[in-house]
């Protein structure tokens, strides 16, 4: 953490898509190394790129990926 902050990708620069998606981490985002806000950003890329049925599958097998401590 402790990143220079003009290293990093501000909540507001998201599409809205991705701050759909990402919105558990708004509160956290800023203190995000910006590696790994770029991981998430791919992630994002990635989730929306699946079908329906390839998101309920992952869904399945990742069911606490939104309590994840980041």
């Amino acid at each position: 953490m402790g990143q220079d902050q003009k290293n990093s990708i501000k909540w507001d620069e998201l599409r809205s898509g991705e701050k759909q998606i990402l919105a558990p981490l708004q509160d956290k985002w800023d203190k995000l190394s910006l590696a790994k806000q770029n991981r998430l950003k791919n992630g994002v890329m990635k989730w929306n790129a699946m079908s329906p049925e390839q998101q309920k599958n992952l869904q399945a097998k990742t069911p606490n990926l939104e309590t994840k401590n980041y």
